[in-house]
């Protein structure tokens, strides 16, 4: 299951891009392109401490491992695969 706090910020995405969107705008594809990696790096940064924060804090609570996001989306994919 994913991370609460990385649904959330998946929710909140589109309204970043769209609050942003004419900042590049004058430097035309160029722009758009840095436009919408910057906002996917800020949210895989996210995704990344959110992910370490929350399995340090299960890890320091009671010794469980919780699945981190990319052995969710590895399952995903590996579901996908075999399904083809």
């Amino acid at each position: 299951m994913p991370n609460l706090y990385v649904i959330a910020a998946t929710a909140v995405v589109p309204g970043v891009l769209n609050q942003t969107q004419g900042i590049l705008r004058q430097y035309g594809l160029l722009g758009d392109l840095v436009h919408v990696g910057s906002v996917a790096a800020a949210f895989a940064a996210f995704v990344y401490v959110s992910d370490q924060t929350t399995q340090d804090a299960h890890d320091a609570n009671d010794g469980c491992r919780v699945a981190t996001e990319r052995t969710y989306l590895t399952d995903c994919y590996r579901r996908f695969r075999s399904s083809q």
